[in-house]
């Protein structure tokens, strides 16, 4: 594939009359077969609690949390997870106040910056890949539950 820079036109001897060679984009990683399993909370407080799964097999996964009713984002393939904070008030919104907490290799991590005696819906997104090659595991049904913190 070529592009046409014509700022780059006397860019001579690397450039050639202002067009470059632009590489492909890179293919999609494989697509994770086997979701995550198993959900539970642990440590359960006020503002606070411990998410845990089984997980499938993916390279990674994401934790997708959303206060009140069921998560309602897909992540994108291509997309790689930003604004990821295991504290829900840091956690960058992804739309309609679903927000990614977690992103990595394990299998539970501690959710913090909650409200009290508030339910928290969870969903657990396998995905390979990086940059532009992620691909996330969507197809079915993605492990995902509810938890109320304590009062």
């Amino acid at each position: 594939t070529w592009e046409y820079h014509p700022t780059n036109f006397y860019a001579l001897p690397t450039r050639w009359m202002g067009w470059v060679a632009t590489p492909p984009p890179p293919s999609p990683a494989d697509e994770p077969t086997t979701h995550a399993s198993y959900l539970s909370f642990t440590s359960v407080a006020t503002n606070q609690m411990t998410v845990n799964w089984i997980s499938g097999n993916g390279e990674r996964r994401i934790v997708v949390v959303k206060q009140g009713t069921i998560t309602t984002w897909v992540p994108v393939d291509g997309m790689s997870p930003s604004g990821v904070n295991a504290n829900y008030l840091s956690a960058a919104n992804q739309g309609d106040g679903n927000k990614i907490c977690y992103d990595g290799i394990g299998s539970s991590f501690t959710l913090t910056g909650l409200i009290p005696n508030t339910y928290y819906s969870v969903m657990v997104v396998e995905y390979n890949g990086t940059a532009e090659s992620v691909n996330y595991f969507t197809a079915g049904n993605p492990l995902a539950g509810t938890r109320s913190t304590a009062n």
